[in-house]
């Protein structure tokens, strides 16, 4: 949506919330205006996000592409929301928002969520893998490429230590992933807790690799995989 600052209208709409990024911020708000001025448009993200919540109650846009996990009664979870707001860097507790009252005091209680695998980023970890830049042998599996964290980088990777150090870790997730796409063609490790409009002969469909890739902030030029 914003390349070096500058936003742009791509168009696309959000399975979670249904904005749509070039028509939801002119047309989907009163706003007063025929087209919104670029330097509003974070405001408009506000108003939209607040309208999502509190008149729609946070109903999902596309809940066939939305993990179940972090689903209740077609709406998303509160402590999923809470998750993506601080991915976000949004303070939930200055919104002003009557909905997300109890989701601040879930905050406070309970820090886990819904954490992106940083192998595949499919977001769908209960444990964050990194806390303040430490690595954490959290066990968890993803349920879309199949690693466990604190088990595959030392068991399922041929990199040539009996544990890998720390420091390598980053190397063990890449090898790790060019294994998962080139050698096991990116077969899902549980698919019930994937979207099945992201399946394809239970196999995660390229498009969505190349968009978990990206939103991780992965070069796929650099990658040197080939399926990619």
């Amino acid at each position: 949506m914003f390349v070096n600052g500058t936003y742009h209208e791509t168009f696309e709409t959000c399975d979670c919330c249904g904005f749509e990024f070039g028509v939801s911020e002119h047309k989907g708000l009163d706003h007063g205006y025929v087209r919104l001025p670029a330097k509003f448009i974070e405001a408009a993200f506000q108003m939209y996000r607040k309208k999502w919540i509190d008149e729609e109650e946070c109903q999902l846009f596309a809940p066939q592409n939305i993990p179940a996990a972090i689903q209740e009664n077609g709406a998303i979870k509160l402590e999923a929301l809470i998750t993506q707001f601080k991915n976000l860097g949004l303070d939930v507790s200055k919104f002003g928002i009557d909905a997300l009252e109890d989701v601040t005091i879930l905050e406070e209680e309970d820090e886990k969520g819904i954490y992106p695998c940083p192998i595949c980023g499919f977001e769908g970890l209960t444990n964050p893998v990194f806390e303040d830049g430490e690595y954490k042998a959290t066990f968890d599996i993803c349920g879309c490429c199949g690693f466990e964290f604190g088990f595959s980088e030392d068991h399922e990777i041929e990199h040539g230590y009996v544990c890998l150090p720390d420091e390598y870790i980053e190397m063990g997730f890449q090898m790790y992933r060019k294994k998962w796409i080139d050698e096991m063609k990116r077969k899902i490790f549980a698919p019930q807790d994937v979207p099945v409009e992201w399946q394809q002969h239970g196999a995660l469909k390229t498009e969505v690799v190349i968009r978990r890739l990206e939103k991780l902030g992965i070069d796929l030029e650099n990658c040197a995989i080939e399926a990619v």
